[in-house]
């Protein structure tokens, strides 16, 4: 009974608690080749800065890569499953982005690169599997910013941690550096992960507004690795418990 009273409290909330239409399901089941898409909104936290012209935009796709090929470049044991996570942030903002973090509450990302390349081409092979390529980004109504110039690359390499990876177009925090400017679009942001995709939070940091940019709370979820099914229990007894002792404090 608990079980399924945590589990209908998780689904409840994880619908309520970003703004937005309902993003696109994943599968129940993943075969090699198979993958989902969708566009995601990063808005700003800032009320007196919502609207379109502040927002980011997030192309994403991910895909199910199968077994992990031998000898591949980022140390994973050969034959673990493993999904690719890509990424492209679409630059509809009124001002510059630094950096772009994804947070991971479940099981961390294994590795993290980046491809200097366009998500829409659909030209780029997986780094990982090679015998993979990346699909077009291909979503119906989807907002296109990129008028000023497309793959703009990431400084040195992602910072991987066990509970987000960050993908930086400058030195933290705002230092000298490169930034992408209003109307370009970032190269594909790739991360991998063992475990498949549900709905989680990203955001995207500069020191001007209308930044910061996130998921929540006006902004729209984007695809982080599931947490194990005992992890989302124990989310929602925490959850449920804080509410009760909420209440009874009331």
């Amino acid at each position: 009974m608990l079980v399924a009273v945590v589990v209908g409290t998780m689904t409840v909330m994880g619908a309520r608690s970003f703004a937005g239409p309902l993003p696109p399901s994943f599968p129940e089941v993943w075969n090699p080749g198979n993958y989902v898409m969708g566009q995601s909104t990063l808005a700003s936290t800032d009320p007196d800065y919502l609207g379109s012209i502040y927002d980011l935009e997030i192309d994403w796709v991910v895909m199910f890569l199968g077994p992990a090929p031998a000898g591949n470049p980022f140390g994973i044991p050969a034959g673990t499953p493993v999904w690719g996570y890509y990424y492209q942030i679409e630059n509809s903002s009124t001002t510059v982005v630094g950096s772009f973090t994804i947070t991971t509450p479940g099981p961390p990302f294994v590795a993290a690169t980046s491809v200097e390349a366009d998500l829409d081409a659909g030209t780029a092979t997986d780094p990982l599997n090679p015998s993979f390529t990346i699909p077009a980004h291909n979503v119906a109504g989807e907002t296109e910013a990129a008028t000023a110039g497309t793959a703009f690359p990431i400084t040195g390499v992602p910072a991987l941690s066990l509970t987000s990876v960050t993908y930086s177009f400058q030195p933290p925090p705002f230092g000298p550096g490169k930034k992408m400017p209003t109307g370009w679009e970032s190269e594909i942001l790739i991360a991998y992960a063992l475990v498949p995709p549900t709905y989680g939070r990203a955001g995207a940091l500069d020191n001007t507004p209308p930044s910061p940019w996130a998921s929540r709370p006006y902004g729209e979820p984007v695809p982080v690795p599931s947490p194990e099914p005992a992890v989302t229990m124990l989310l929602g007894i925490g959850t449920l418990l804080g509410a009760v002792m909420l209440r009874r404090r009331k």
